[in-house]
């Protein structure tokens, strides 16, 4: 159980430990930590969502927030996700 809450809403309760050490906020939906850059794709896909279903404007976009250690060194991935398909419908 992570003890300093969600980095969107900051709740401390029903954060899920999804990865070593990645969670995902019970409240908001949220997916946060640190990983590998591999891995951070199993999380949320590098594509950015095309479909006709707007995840953002429906307001079912999820927000994602993931240090990662890749080829580059360290580097953060953040924005918001379609949950359905778990792609990318707004970066930064």
């Amino acid at each position: 159980m992570k003890t300093t809450g969600c980095e969107l809403c900051g709740k401390k309760i029903n954060q899920k430990q999804i990865g070593t050490q990645v969670y995902e906020c019970g409240y908001c939906g949220a997916i946060y930590g640190t990983c590998y850059l591999g891995q951070s794709c199993g999380y949320v896909k590098p594509y950015f969502d095309n479909s006709d279903y707007d995840a953002q404007e429906l307001g079912t976009a999820r927000y994602f927030d993931l240090t990662c250690l890749g080829s580059k060194g360290i580097t953060r991935r953040h924005g918001w996700f379609n949950p359905e398909n778990k792609m990318i419908t707004q970066e930064g």
